[in-house]
């Protein structure tokens, strides 16, 4: 198949591109090229501006594609741009949205936020928090455009390369012994790999299926479990001070997912604690007291 993919060249979007090639598909990765890639030529390539109308409209000139993958969709305003642009240029639309939708409770349910009657606002990326723009995204699509559409839900996304060090903050902090503040220590969280999220996102390209599904690796793990095994792989116990430097995911409480649609549709998932406490040790390993 044609495959177009906005985002494709760091984080998981370079392992859904790599999969698509190996699984024998024609990919074309849409980007604005300040990214190298090392696909050479295995892919074809789109210079385009994701937030720009008239960019995207030039780039996609005369061109359909079987599936469109949208990794970079933060804004009803976004949503709205391409999807102008691209229904009646696709059969299949997938676009990355988050847990963030969902208020805080643990093992949601795709059914917990329904886009199909939430308000819909127009606005830039600027004009919302995170959270509010992922929900807007998803009620645009939805409510308004008929093409074929998968919103997978991700909560917060891992690897060893993650350019927000999110996780990495703690185990320095606790490797240098510098003080911290947590205010979720017993918060109940869902998390994936990078490596997972590309595949699940490669495995969707043959699904029939349509709709929200949420996509975590299995089982949840409290952030107090993360630091007891940080303290134990560093030799050194956690400065948890009021006072500290405030704690990466900070504000988050239980968010944990139920990810049986996505099981049901044949995917099997790693378990979260294995893969965590190995980015940990990895983690430790890079940094020097």
């Amino acid at each position: 198949m044609d495959v177009l993919v906005f985002g494709g060249t760091r984080f998981f979007g370079k392992v859904l591109v790599n999969k698509l090639i190996d699984m024998g598909h024609n990919v074309t990765i849409a980007t604005r090229g300040l990214t190298r890639d090392t696909y050479e030529d295995r892919v074809s390539r789109i210079t385009l501006d994701r937030e720009n109308k008239e960019s995207i409209e030039l780039g996609l000139k005369n061109k359909k594609f079987d599936i469109i993958y949208d990794n970079l969709c933060y804004s009803s305003n976004s949503a709205k741009t391409l999807c102008d642009i691209i229904k009646d240029k696709t059969k299949k639309y997938i676009v990355v949205s988050s847990s963030a939708v969902y208020n805080f409770d643990t093992y949601i349910k795709e059914e917990d936020f329904n886009p199909d009657n939430y308000e819909i606002i127009y606005g830039e990326r600027k004009d919302f928090s995170y959270a509010e723009g992922k929900r807007l995204v998803e009620a645009v699509i939805f409510q308004n455009y008929n093409i074929p559409t998968i919103a997978v839900r991700f909560p917060v996304v891992l690897a060893e390369d993650d350019y927000t060090k999110r996780l990495y903050s703690y185990v320095e902090s606790v490797m240098k012994e510098d003080s911290l503040n947590i205010d979720n220590m017993k918060c109940d969280l869902s998390f994936i790999s990078s490596k997972e999220a590309g595949e699940f996102l490669a495995f969707l390209v043959d699904m029939k299926y349509t709709g929200a599904v949420n996509a975590a690796s299995e089982g949840s793990i409290t952030l107090n479990e993360i630091i007891a095994y940080i303290e134990e792989a560093a030799g050194k116990k956690a400065n948890i001070k009021v006072d500290g430097e405030t704690g990466a995911y900070n504000g988050m409480f239980d968010c944990s997912l139920d990810i049986s649609r996505a099981k049901e549709l044949g995917f099997e998932f790693n378990e979260i604690r294995t893969y965590i406490f190995n980015l940990i040790d990895k983690y430790k390993q890079s940094i020097t007291v």
